[in-house]
């Protein structure tokens, strides 16, 4: 089966957004490689993106959108997994460690796992909306962001802070 896509363009920039399966299976900023299908998504898929760009709109509005509204499909290790369910949880203007995120996973914060949690991080398929921006080094840097670079993970941290959510 094909995969579905379609460009939202954002305040931040344009954002790619793929469906497969009526669900959400990847959101990516300023991706030139990943081009939507040129034929019509199944009505599924469309219903999905349809989502997705709901989604995308209230968030860019300031509003704090559920995670839990949308079909996501995100393949990855049960750890991935894991890892990604924490990151979802997250609240919307609030930010955490890969290390708190390896404590939350298995009662220990060491560093091995911190970084098992930073790989885990950075193969989250659907940046933004699992917001993996809002995971960063115990040390208060904030580590990379594969959704767009380090540039777009602080613009998306001051969107969130303007919109007078943020907690950290």
């Amino acid at each position: 089966m094909s995969v579905a896509g379609a460009y939202f363009y954002s305040p931040l920039g344009r954002i790619f957004i793929s469906a497969q399966n009526g669900c959400i299976t990847g959101v990516t900023f300023g991706s030139d490689t990943a081009r939507p299908d040129t034929g019509a998504p199944a009505r599924a898929d469309a219903r999905a993106l349809e989502l997705a760009f709901g989604w995308l709109d209230a968030y860019f509005g300031g509003k704090k959108p559920s995670v839990d509204a949308l079909p996501l499909q995100m393949d990855g290790t049960d750890f991935q997994r894991k890892v990604w369910s924490v990151i979802a949880s997250i609240p919307y203007g609030s930010i955490v460690s890969y290390g708190e995120i390896a404590r939350m996973i298995s009662g220990s914060g060491i560093s091995m796992l911190a970084r098992a949690v930073g790989n885990a991080t950075g193969s989250n398929p659907i940046c933004l909306i699992v917001p993996c921006h809002r995971v960063v080094r115990s040390d208060g840097k904030l580590g990379g962001y594969s959704g767009g670079g380090a540039g777009v993970k602080i613009r998306l941290l001051r969107f969130e802070e303007a919109a007078g959510n943020f907690a950290a």
